[in-house]
């Protein structure tokens, strides 16, 4: 961007601001999702200020810099998009608690290949472009594969839905069965109680005892 002026074809400039903004979130949100593995983090889900809404803000902000970048072809809108979209890679990934981290480290990797492909059409290296869709392709089957064995949706990974009956525990930074909520259990109670009034009772004849 710097050598040439950020002047360049309209395709070329589309492609540089995906490759940017892809890889700015790919890098950040990699070494939160460290961090949390290493214990560097803490693995407890951290709420960002305005939960998702602060999340939408700031991809609308990358989003934004990315147009002003394509349609002016101003050098500081690019990195402007670069460094949005690093904040939003820590924002995204902070308010995902450590247990879901490997379904999250897939999905960066996803990322990572797309702007690696995304790289390939700004230098027209078709190794690169090759390389990038298949590390892309590969690790969003794989990310959706996790979130299928979980018993999970993608969305609900990203979102951090605890599952009914799961807290997290303070000692292990995960989420633990033995922590259920007041609405679990009285979910569960319900449940026992329906269960228990559904079953047919079954009519002694006479001159039978009930043993």
């Amino acid at each position: 961007v710097v050598a040439v002026s950020a002047d360049f074809a309209t395709e070329t400039a589309v492609t540089t601001v995906l490759s940017l903004g892809i890889g700015a979130v790919t890098l950040t949100g990699s070494f939160i999702a460290f961090g949390k593995l290493q214990g560097i983090i803490t693995g407890r889900p951290v709420a960002m200020p305005g939960g998702t809404m602060t999340n939408g803000v700031i991809a609308a902000l990358v989003v934004g810099a990315g147009v002003a970048a394509v349609a002016t072809g101003n050098e500081t809108m690019y990195w402007v998009t670069a460094a949005v979209a690093m904040v939003l890679g820590v924002t995204a990934v902070m308010p995902i608690g450590g247990a879901d981290m490997p379904v999250v480290i897939s999905l960066l990797n996803s990322l990572s290949g797309i702007a690696a492909a995304m790289a390939g059409f700004v230098i027209s290296n078709q190794a690169l472009i090759v390389g990038g869709a298949l590390v892309g392709a590969a690790g969003l089957i794989l990310t959706v594969e996790m979130s299928v064995a979980m018993n999970r949706s993608l969305a609900n990974v990203l979102h951090w839905r605890t599952p009914i009956g799961l807290r997290w525990s303070p000692d292990t930074d995960s989420p633990s069965p033995r922590h259920s909520t007041p609405y679990a259990t009285s979910l569960r109670h319900s449940r026992n109680e329906t269960s228990r009034s559904s079953t047919p009772s079954i009519p002694l004849r006479a001159g039978c005892q009930a043993t």
